[in-house]
């Protein structure tokens, strides 16, 4: 049995990923966004985007879609996910002038659904919601003096400081 990362390997998956209707690489930006891909899926990697801020999607067998290439050859973006892992991780490649770069982070996913509910707790029972609420509607208002801003301040920066910078449970 060869390797993983095996050449014959890496090439056969190619093959397997490239759409079933375009099987030819046009640019040599292609060759390399679509290896580096077919590395990913060896490696148990799920595609799960071809940009940094989509909602996931599911690539049955990890092929490319359609369309895959069409910021070729000046960019590609794919996201990816591994069962081991709760990170997300991003994989680009982008073309500056005659050279390719290749970036790659891993990035940590937020539940954002637990994240607000979170935030809505704090402002509820740590700074009476209604407080930090009256202040920012008398900040609306065009009758601000030196006096309210000072003592609205304090209450402001907790609201800030909790909606920005929310605390993991």
């Amino acid at each position: 049995m060869s390797e993983a990362l095996d050449p014959s390997v890496i090439i056969a998956t190619i093959n397997d990923i490239l759409p079933p209707a375009k099987k030819s690489l046009a640019t040599q930006q292609d060759g390399i966004a679509a290896l580096l891909h077919s590395v990913m899926t060896i490696l148990g990697f799920r595609l799960v985007g071809l940009t940094d801020s989509s909602s996931d999607a599911q690539y049955e067998k990890n092929a490319l879609p359609e369309g895959w290439s069409k910021h070729s050859p000046d960019s590609f973006a794919f996201r990816y996910r591994h069962d081991q892992s709760s990170l997300m991780f991003l994989l680009k490649v982008v073309k500056l002038s005659k050279r390719t770069v290749v970036h790659g982070i891993a990035l940590e996913v937020h539940n954002w659904l637990n994240i607000r509910r979170q935030v809505i707790s704090n402002l509820i029972h740590e700074y009476r919601m209604i407080k930090p609420l009256r202040l920012i509607s008398s900040l609306r208002t065009s009758h601000l003096s030196h006096r309210s801003l000072m003592t609205a301040a304090p209450s402001l920066l907790r609201l800030w400081c909790t909606v920005s910078y929310p605390l993991h449970e």
